[in-house]
């Protein structure tokens, strides 16, 4: 990860940047909210915990 100054010209850019991508992925990829059941069932997966 690069380190960039705040209130610089380059982490100006940077902050742009940053905005546009998140602009951008919001309007043309949005990620809904999980079901709750489903998050949970997800995560006990994760975590190697089954429902015997």
């Amino acid at each position: 990860m690069c380190k960039v100054e705040i209130n610089t010209k380059k982490g100006d850019e940077l902050k742009l940047l940053m905005f546009l991508v998140e602009s951008y992925e919001n309007e043309f990829y949005p990620i809904d909210e999980p079901d709750s059941i489903c998050a949970i069932k997800f995560r006990t997966e994760q975590l190697g915990l089954y429902n015997v």
